[in-house]
């Protein structure tokens, strides 16, 4: 399908004013349009934007924030690494009579 064709498809079927689409060759755009009048007839003006740097460094941003909650889920297993001060001092008072 022509580019040109599916954009005007896209934007004849949206009721909202902005729409994110990915194209044939990956990019993700987000086009942000109007519905008008121009000459007595109806016309839509649009903006295209490549988005494709935000959404990667999003996923990115996601895929990090998800090893760093795992790292922290990890690391709350292990109790007494955290306080090896408390854990001397409570096998101290248990030898002490």
């Amino acid at each position: 399908m022509r580019t040109a064709t599916r954009i005007t498809r896209i934007i004849c079927e949206q009721q909202v004013n902005f729409v994110d689409v990915m194209t044939s060759d990956n990019n993700n755009l987000q086009i942000s349009f109007v519905h008008s009048r121009y000459r007595n007839e109806d016309v839509a003006i649009c903006v295209l934007v490549d988005v494709s740097a935000r959404v990667k460094m999003e996923e990115s941003l996601q895929e990090m924030a998800a090893a760093a909650e795992q790292a922290s889920q990890s690391k709350s297993m292990f109790p007494g690494d955290g306080q090896p001060r408390a854990a001397h001092a409570a096998v101290r008072h248990y030898r002490q009579p």
